[in-house]
């Protein structure tokens, strides 16, 4: 007999499947480059809402090798002018349809090599355009565990269940057919048995129908709900997943921060979480679609085989289906959130080429200092011991309470509640995200507890505290090497929250005094380990080697990272610089996210190959104020810690989508050829790192580049990668003006017309804001070259060579806030963005432990994207309003410092007179705007009861004058007013329907 089973069109036989190995098939999916078909450009437009044109030239670009940067900086015609997320977007969407592609080829391979391809089924491969549909397919080869359908088809029932699925009635009876196989030889020793045998293989039959998993699969999706629980053991106790013990949200809805958040809490063994649908419904679906006649002799026998195969195999498949596309969606929602925060971070605005030095808090009580030029090459270096200094111990003060209380003392408004996430979603700790990353044994280690404690308590006695052991020397092969570039590694770094800080205003007065009593000491990197000198003799030597650096190579900036003990730091430098009176000098707290990871990078270690990890990491942090971007490509982009739950999507695409925007950031600031390392060079557009070595290998043994042109000859560069990256490589000091700004090299001979045309030289058109206004962008427009190119080259030749980031700004902290002890609700603080999430942002104010701004108090309008209101590296105003120190959240608000917005009051209904609900007032509106006083929202609703408040389309047909409400109505006295506030209000009657269109009528007339 033939097998009735439907899974696949043109498939019959018995269900059996052959060994395969899945891995394998998945392993030949790769990302080749091809000619893509009109059926997958089209899906593109559709889900990109981009015009085909755009989408075809874009895609064709790409196909030729183009990049990204280049497509839209220099092919602006070509793609209609689409901007970087455009490009970006059909971009990530070609490589996943290339996926595709490889996937439904290998699969057609398959199937091909096993003789099971049919036309059919063909073109129900090809006619498949994402994953999940595939999988679906490929169900039916996947090799499979020995199931029970196949035992009962090895046992002959078969053919039994063949007649139960065709349900056809012939002259024999059920009894008839089931007795003729009961055989207790084949294991079928009952009727019962024989039956059970059919029903499993009826189950299997119905799994393997490609339609109807499709089917119950976008049901689950569109009708499903996630539910969370707590597990038993769990139940009562506050936990981080708090929030989630007993939560249920719609799968189309819920966001990705709380997919992200619920899979954790499972992943840690607090929360138990499924998908819910309408199993009934399900059920229903698909006896319908299997019954023919639900009063047949079969139906019941049918109906058990649906439901043993709905709750056995199908619901746990469609509902790990399910997880699996919410788990993509949440994972392509956080790697976006990760990608902006990304750039946002690499484009921070730089200090620019200032002399500065950078100093990092090593071992114990060690500091290293390290000077580098306006270039980043390194000068010299010293080493810095801060040790307490032996105070006189005073008698014992009896407790009092202070007579002049801080300003954080006196402001003690009530913090108000915050809806925040929890503290999963609020700050990434290290037992949730920093202990994922590997830590080096080269981490410096953190600040001791000394000063922190004096400046704490100054009024009890000081305790005497021995002189700290000399510390280990830093060797380094010379203190004034010859300048060279700055240090450039691939090296990956632990994962951190970035938290740029620093404090313009002068230290408390408590702060002060605890800080002359503990001032550093000092020694050459080079100083051999002596024993400890006297506390009086180490701090003369500190000032005196600070002072001497100073002064030396005139410092303009001193760069600290923001880990433990940054403000106590600060206070110290600022006070001998005061002592000292050594000027102006910024201090300033940079982002030192992975450096310990690039301080035991092999380029370090190349660049500074006998120097401590404290020492080179010095060195970085000088570097990064001056430009943060070329420092942070040093570091996988991963590690950096921007993001949200970044350790748990997928790996390959955060990878992926990450170094994709490290490309942008780079080619949108452009690079200086003659003074860029091998890490800033490799991101430029068409380079790589083979091509940047050999750049910077030039560079070092032939002496820099004098033009653009020469990069060709230097490196046996071809064309294509030349005009790539060209534009994006400037030239400062070139002999041709134009290798000194982002014009690309095809555009020389337009900006030689617009020179000629003006009658004067290239030289003095650039930047002659007289002469380039004279142009008529029209006379320039040629084949390829357009007025959106034209445009960019004006742009260019007004400020050649324009850095497009912002104006450097650091925020100024408190002085009295160190800790987060300190905050109490109501402060108003001034801090910087270090975070942006999908619930809101995490800003650092200065005490070690990031506010959470929550999507609701960062504006007194609404915005679905707290992206919409600020972004990473911006300083921001915020105003604590709850501090919880066993927890650890600060909750801040910015909505709370702008001015009061009067809420727009929702326009009230009016009603023709002469219809019996005159006046009265819709169901669910709105009284009055918020904030109103009792009195007013009486008056309000009188207003909306009084038969006068007519419409004008009453007034039009009745003839009497329309009532004007211009205020509360006034009563005779008071006792009056109470009395009406008292009597009920009169149920009216619901209007007809003739009434109710004659009220949509004068809705539309006032309209029109």
């Amino acid at each position: 007999m033939v097998c009735p089973v439907e899974a696949y069109s043109g498939i019959r036989g018995r269900v059996h499947y052959q060994c395969l190995n899945y891995r394998l098939i998945l392993s030949l999916t790769s990302v080749r480059i091809a000619p893509m078909d009109s059926a997958i450009i089209g899906r593109i437009v559709q889900e990109t809402a981009i015009s085909e044109s755009a989408v075809t030239t874009t895609i064709s670009l790409f196909e030729k090798g183009a990049t990204g940067p280049f497509i839209v900086h220099y092919r602006k015609e070509a793609t209609g002018g689409l901007d970087e997320n455009k490009v970006r977007l059909i971009q990530e969407r070609m490589i996943h349809y290339r996926e595709v592609w490889d996937q439904r080829a290998a699969l057609l391979k398959l199937l091909s090599e096993q003789g099971k391809l049919t036309d059919e089924l063909r073109n129900k491969i090809e006619s498949c355009f994402t994953k999940a549909e595939l999988d679906d397919l490929h169900h039916q080869f996947r090799p499979r565990k020995k199931t029970r359908a196949a035992e009962a088809a090895e046992k002959g029932l078969e053919p039994l269940a063949e007649y139960f699925w065709n349900q056809e009635a012939d002259a024999w009876s059920l009894e008839e057919h089931i007795n003729v196989f009961v055989d207790p030889a084949k294991g079928v020793p009952t009727q019962e048995a024989a039956l059970q045998g059919s029903v499993d293989i009826i189950a299997e039959w119905i799994w393997a129908n490609f339609e109807y998993r499709k089917a119950l699969r976008n049901m689950l999706w569109t009708e499903g709900a996630l539910v969370s629980t707590v597990v038993p053991a769990k139940v009562g106790q506050k936990t981080k997943y708090t929030m989630y013990y007993e939560r249920r949200e719609p799968v189309t809805q819920i966001p990705s921060h709380r997919v992200l958040a619920i899979r954790r809490g499972c992943k840690e063994g607090i929360l138990i979480s499924s998908i819910e649908g309408d199993n009934a419904k399900a059920v229903d679906f698909l006896l319908s679609s299997v019954i023919k006649d639900k009063e047949s002799i079969f139906a019941p026998i049918l109906e058990i085989a649906v439901r043993d195969c709905y709750a056995r195999i199908l619901r746990p498949l469609i509902e790990t289906e399910v997880r699996t596309q919410l788990k993509e969606r949440a994972d392509r929602e956080a790697i976006k959130v990760f990608q902006e925060n990304l750039a946002n971070l690499l484009l921070s605005p730089p200090a620019g080429p200032i002399t500065v030095m950078g100093v990092d808090w090593g071992k114990g009580d060690e500091c290293s200092a390290a000077v580098v030029n306006e270039t980043g090459a390194f000068l010299e270096g010293a080493k810095i011991r801060f040790t307490p200094v032996p105070a006189r111990p005073q008698p014992k003060a009896p407790e009092a309470k202070p007579t002049d209380p801080s300003p954080a003392a006196v402001d003690q408004t009530p913090a108000t509640e915050v809806a925040a996430e929890p503290a999963i979603e609020t700050q990434p700790q290290p037992s949730e995200e920093t202990a994922e990353a590997p830590a080096p044994d080269a981490t410096p280690e953190p600040f001791t507890d000394n000063l922190q404690a004096v400046a704490a308590e100054p009024q009890e006695p000081a305790v005497e505290i021995p002189a700290a052991e000399p510390a280990e020397s830093v060797q380094q092969p010379d203190l004034n090497p010859a300048p060279v570039g700055p240090a450039e590694t691939a090296a990956e770094q632990p994962d951190a929250v970035a938290r740029p800080e620093t404090q313009d205003a002068e230290p408390a007065p408590v702060a002060e005094s605890s800080i002359i009593a503990e001032a550093p000491t000092a020694e050459p990197l080079d100083a051999p380990a002596e024993a400890a000198p006297r506390p009086g003799s180490e701090i003369e030597e500190a000032k005196r080697i600070l002072r001497e650096l100073i002064t030396k190579y005139k410092v303009q900036a001193i760069s600290i990272g923001t880990g433990t003990g940054a403000r106590e730091l600060e206070t110290a430098l600022r006070q001998i610089i005061a002592d000292e009176k050594l000027g102006d000098i910024l201090i300033a707290a940079v982002n030192d996210a992975g450096i310990a990871i690039y301080s035991s990078s092999r380029i370090a270690r190349e660049e500074f190959p006998d120097w401590s990890a404290s020492a080179r990491c010095a060195v970085s942090l000088a570097r990064r104020l001056q430009d943060p971007l070329s420092e942070l490509v040093k570091i996988d982009p991963k590690l950096i810690g921007v993001g949200q739950y970044q350790h748990d999507v997928d790996q390959k695409e955060l990878h992926r989508g990450l170094l994709q925007t490290v490309q942008y950031c780079v080619n949108k600031v452009g690079v200086n050829l003659n003074a860029s390392g091998e890490s800033l060079l490799r991101y430029v557009s068409g380079l790589n790192d083979k091509l940047a070595r050999k750049l910077v290998a030039h560079r070092n043994t032939q002496g820099s580049f004098s033009s653009r042109a020469s990069i060709i000859s230097a490196v046996n560069m071809d064309k294509t990668t030349y005009e790539q990256c060209a534009a994006f490589l400037r030239i400062p000091g070139a002999e041709n003006v134009l290798d000194r700004t982002a014009v690309h090299p095809e555009s020389y001979p337009i900006v030689e017309k617009m020179a000629s045309a003006l009658s004067i030289s290239v030289n003095d058109l650039v930047g002659n804001k007289d002469h380039i206004s004279k142009l008529k962008l029209e006379d320039f427009v040629a084949e390829g070259i357009g007025i959106p190119t034209l445009n960019d080259i004006r742009e260019e030749l007004l400020r050649p060579g324009r850095d497009p980031r912002k104006t450097f700004k650091i925020p100024k902290f408190r002085a009295d806030v160190r800790e987060m002890s300190d905050l109490t609700p109501g402060m108003t603080l001034e801090g910087t963005v270090t975070n942006v999430t999908n619930f809101g942002a995490f800003v650092d104010i200065g005490v070690r432990q990031d506010g959470l701004v929550h999507l609701s108090q960062m504006s007194n309008r609404f915005i679905r994207d707290p992206r919409e209101a600020v972004k990473v590296g911006d300083v921001v105003q915020v105003k604590v309003i709850s501090v919880e120190p066993e927890t650890k959240r600060i909750g801040l608000s910015m909505k709370a410092l702008l001015p009061a917005s009067q809420r727009r009051r929702k326009k009230q209904q009016r009603y023709s007179s002469k219809s019996p609900h005159a006046g009265r007032r819709p169901e669910g509106a709105a009284t009055e705007a918020a904030g109103t006083d009792p009195a007013s929202s009486s008056a309000a609703s009188e207003r909306a009861l009084s038969p006068g408040a007519h419409s004008k389309s009453g007034r039009a047909r009745d003839g009497k004058h329309r009532y004007r409400n211009k205020g509360p109505r006034r009563f005779e006295n008071a006792e009056e007013e109470q009395q009406r506030k008292r009597e009920p209000v009169p149920k009216l009657p619901e209007p007809t329907l003739q009434e109710k269109i004659a009220i949509l009528q004068s809705k539309f007339r006032r309209i029109n």
